[in-house]
């Protein structure tokens, strides 16, 4: 039986795509210095390596393993982070300047 892909799907993730190389080629240095504040200089590194390359309009797929990686890093930390910060609401002043101090 032969597989018949969903013309729309195509298309929507084709835009997906084109939107995400769009942002990198953009504001790519978000990510390479979300990278570098989240997981230090090698994820700079894999980060900036990425945005480069989509900078210079290669095709990200060669690269698909490092996005997983660094999206999976950035994931981790993030809720690391988040987990952190819920803990010290509990004993901590709750005002908006006491949390933007301990950040």
């Amino acid at each position: 039986m032969k597989h018949i892909p969903d013309i729309r799907a195509l298309l929507r993730h084709m835009n997906k795509a084109s939107d995400f190389m769009r942002w990198l080629r953009v504001e790519g240095n978000s990510l390479v210095a979300a990278a570098e504040r989240l997981g230090g200089r090698k994820w700079a590194t894999r980060a900036s390596a990425i945005v480069e390359a989509a900078k210079a309009g290669n095709d990200l797929a060669a690269r698909c393993g490092e996005l997983h990686a660094l999206t999976d890093a950035v994931r981790k930390d993030l809720v690391r982070l988040l987990q952190v910060d819920d803990e010290d609401c509990l004993t901590a002043d709750p005002s908006p300047a006491s949390r933007r101090s301990r950040l």
